[in-house]
């Protein structure tokens, strides 16, 4: 899952060189960037009603 090899990479950095990872929301729901181009399934955590979604649990797993 790419959102694990993210949240995995970024851990292997050094300390003083993790500043965060940016998302474009938290939700679908909220998101500008699916209103703008159109496109379903953006990598957010979760879905327009909350529910955990795949990337969710990459990112859960990324911090192990």
């Amino acid at each position: 899952m790419r959102n694990k090899l993210i949240v995995k990479t970024f851990n292997a950095w050094p300390a003083a060189q993790r500043y965060g990872i940016t998302m474009w929301n938290v939700g679908d729901a909220d998101s500008w960037i699916r209103g703008t181009y159109h496109r379903p399934g953006w990598p957010l955590p979760f879905d327009d009603h909350y529910n955990r979604k795949p990337t969710y649990q990459g990112i859960v797993d990324g911090l192990k």
